[in-house]
């Protein structure tokens, strides 16, 4: 994992575990930490530019299961 003035980025996949009732999901992209802002009772988020599709962010409450490509 890449490190710099406290940002984090892989790529890799992360296990997403929803918490409106949907079902757990994996998603694969380009990911990146950003720890200025703060969503729920983890700092940061975590945002994600899948291979095919589009860029999305979640809170780092609801992720789980770091996976970074070798």
């Amino acid at each position: 994992m890449l490190e710099c003035d406290g940002y984090k980025m892989f790529h890799g996949t992360v296990r997403i575990n929803p918490i409106n009732g949907r079902e757990p999901f994996d998603l694969t992209g380009t990911w990146l930490h950003k720890p200025e802002y703060v969503v729920g009772e983890v700092g940061g988020i975590w945002i994600c530019k899948p291979d095919h599709d589009f860029t999305r962010s979640f809170s780092p409450d609801i992720l789980s299961d770091f996976r970074e490509d070798e």
